[in-house]
């Protein structure tokens, strides 16, 4: 195993740690960016000029892997079936209240892009099934299918989409992987010119679709799907950075509706219509009314499932 770090011409310590890492273990590689080249430009040249590996995991600085074995279980998956891909579900870890999500998909071991289809967008126990997913890659693979490019707002999701349509992925089950929730994730201070953007990843999904030879059924299948998801990413990523930037009210609800309809309409109208984004930007958005929001959800069966969430394990911190 290799352990290449990007760094992307940070101003702290970073350097000075990461070069005394590199001097001790020889699994480890230091490149520093002479200038920062934004998320997506650091992992294009992680993926695109400094992975030397058959596979490859990328793990931003605020995810943690949880198991010592599982990037060995996952090469040897996706080596036995001759994947491009192996998938795991992401437990998300709220850094304020020590809690944990453990979601627990239905999902096969090698789902073809059918299944995808018909699926993603969905809920299972409460929680969403998007395309974020811990995700162990072939790398010829990546780069042939142009993986973390054209450099927009949400391409983790777009590579992963591209793998399901384009490519043999598997999954294997286990909690494997957290994402810690905190005030600095991308999703929270995110521009909204820049999130809006992100919204190209679902017809460039649609444009692979039809590339690869799909029938016109699969194609209306994954348009379905790609509605489902668009509806999910403005509620979750672009009605927040919306509220931060167009303030709330009825105009910018509306506004809002305006701005998804190009890219489907039956989304819009999903998500201004939805109950938590509609009583958000019209009452605002201030922590302790959000929070009672969230939970009132979560009373009438509109959230995760309880049993999903536990304790944050002080050996996962």
């Amino acid at each position: 195993m290799t352990v290449i770090i990007s760094d992307n011409a940070s101003t702290d310590g970073t350097a000075g740690v990461c070069r005394e890492l590199a001097a001790t273990d020889p699994r480890v590689r230091y490149y520093r960016q002479t200038r920062n080249v934004g998320l997506y430009g650091n992992w294009q040249s992680l993926v695109h000029h400094l992975a030397s590996e058959k596979y490859a995991l990328l793990l931003p600085d605020d995810d943690l892997l949880c198991d010592p074995t599982y990037l060995r279980r996952a090469v040897i998956v996706a080596e036995e079936a001759h994947l491009s891909a192996v998938f795991s579900v992401i437990d998300l870890a709220d850094s304020k209240s020590n809690k944990v999500l453990r979601p627990e998909f239905d999902i096969p071991l090698r789902p073809p892009p059918s299944w995808w289809a018909a699926r993603l967008g969905r809920h299972q126990r409460g929680v969403a099934l998007f395309p974020s997913f811990a995700t162990v890659f072939n790398v010829q693979a990546a780069r042939h299918l142009h993986a973390y490019e054209p450099g927009v707002y949400g391409l983790d999701s777009e590579f992963q989409l591209r793998l399901m349509i384009a490519a043999p992925v598997g999954f294997l089950p286990g909690h494997f992987y957290v994402g810690v929730e905190h005030e600095g994730n991308d999703h929270q201070v995110a521009p909204v010119d820049e999130v809006l953007r992100g919204l190209g990843i679902f017809k460039r999904t649609l444009d692979l679709v039809g590339l690869s030879g799909q029938s016109h059924r699969d194609w209306l299948n994954w348009r379905s799907c790609c509605d489902r998801l668009i509806a999910i990413y403005a509620r979750h990523l672009l009605a927040p950075a919306w509220l931060r930037q167009q303030g709330s009210g009825l105009g910018s609800l509306a506004a809002l509706n305006r701005v998804i309809s190009p890219y489907s309409r039956r989304a819009a109208y999903a998500t201004t219509l939805d109950p938590r984004v509609v009583t958000t930007l019209l009452l605002g958005a201030h922590p302790g009314f959000v929070h009672a929001l969230r939970r009132a959800w979560r009373t009438v069966g509109g959230g995760p499932d309880v049993r999903q969430v536990e304790d944050w394990k002080p050996s996962e911190k």
